[in-house]
């Protein structure tokens, strides 16, 4: 009879058997990180795209950043107040009783200066402005544009003009305009500007009250526009005596005018 080996005797059989009492294991995919990684980078994409597209369609809607450091800083003036200003211009005219006339002046960096005369203010019943300029400053060739200039310096502002026309000085033609100056409230006034001599130049305006306002008596008080002692330029002052000779009849026929209107 053959003999038959005890498992004990043939563990060969024992570790089968094992084996095959064992549930087979689940076979597992090998994992490929390659694949992984170019999912995830066409998820980031897609994503970056969508914001992109949003961002284009807002941004018609969106108000432009503005850079308003510009806006805060002015350049600097190209004049300087002068303070305590020197007369040098006055206007001869004894035949008025006229209130205190009060000045003020500006020097240029690139030299000259320009002097303000001013008699009375715009609430008064007569207001003479006449501004003498040796700056050399460019002006403006518009009549309007720059009487709004200079109307702006003194606080006022232009609500209407006239057609200009040229008036005799002893300095030449001026332009002379009728207009409306306003600051609380509206004053008749006539404007005007013209040049002098070669360096000078004068603009400014006359205002008030019907008796007092008038061509003839704006252009006596430029035909009387005097140099002072205190001018200290020998060559300014002889040219602008020297054209005395040229007044005009403009004095005489204001100051009739205002003895008229006494009378009445």
């Amino acid at each position: 009879m053959p003999h038959h080996a005890s498992p004990e005797q043939n563990p060969n059989t024992l570790i089968s058997d094992q084996r095959e009492d064992l549930p087979a294991r689940k076979k597992t995919k090998k994992q490929k990180p390659w694949l992984l990684w170019f999912a995830s980078c066409a998820v980031i994409i897609s994503g970056l795209s969508y914001y992109a597209v949003k961002q284009t369609e807002h941004d018609g809607d969106r108000v432009p950043d503005v850079d308003t450091t510009a806006a805060l800083v002015s350049p600097p003036a190209p004049w300087s107040q002068v303070i305590n200003p020197a007369v040098l211009f006055a206007f001869d005219m004894p035949e008025l009783e006229l209130p205190n006339m009060s000045v003020e002046a500006r020097t240029y960096r690139e030299g000259g200066r320009e002097d303000s005369l001013s008699i009375g203010s715009a609430a008064d019943p007569f207001y003479l402005r006449i501004v003498i300029d040796r700056s050399q400053q460019k002006r403006s060739s518009s009549f309007y544009i720059d009487l709004v200039r200079t109307a702006a310096t003194a606080g006022l502002s232009v609500k209407k003009t006239a057609q200009s026309v040229e008036y005799p000085t002893k300095f030449g033609s001026f332009e002379f305009s009728l207009v409306t100056l306003a600051k609380n409230t509206d004053t008749s006034c006539i404007a005007f500007r013209g040049q002098g001599l070669g360096r000078l130049s004068m603009h400014g305006w006359l205002c008030g009250n019907d008796e007092y306002v008038s061509h003839d008596m704006l252009a006596c008080f430029i035909d009387r526009l005097t140099p002072t002692p205190a001018l200290r330029e020998r060559d300014l002052e002889t040219e602008i005596r020297a054209l005395d000779k040229n007044q005009t009849e403009a004095c005489t026929a204001a100051m009739n005018n205002i003895t008229a209107a006494a009378v009445e």
